[in-house]
């Protein structure tokens, strides 16, 4: 539950920090694209991050079904290399 807990507070954080700074005045354009940008991500790692939750939660109810597809190992973990090189790139910035 600990570490649940930080994994919600970190793109919360995000979200409402970013949110804060985009009220103010100060901000040229550029970066409240930026911020929007921090904001959309944060979002997004939010609610994989809910999904997952919800997941386990029908997982542990059996209300979960798992389903045999095939699919290209190599395929799969390239688009996973793409997901975390943008992310890390968008961190950088």
């Amino acid at each position: 539950f600990s570490n649940f807990s930080h994994e919600i507070r970190t793109p919360m954080n995000g979200i409402v920090g970013f949110s804060e700074i985009l009220n103010t005045s100060e901000v040229t354009e550029d970066e409240r694209k930026l911020y929007s940008g921090v904001i959309t991500e944060s979002s997004e790692m939010l609610m994989i991050l809910l999904n997952d939750v919800f997941d386990l939660t029908r997982l542990r109810a059996n209300k979960y079904r798992a389903y045999v597809v095939d699919f290209d190992l190599n395929d799969l973990l390239y688009n996973l290399f793409l997901d975390y090189q943008l992310f890390l790139h968008s961190l950088q910035r």
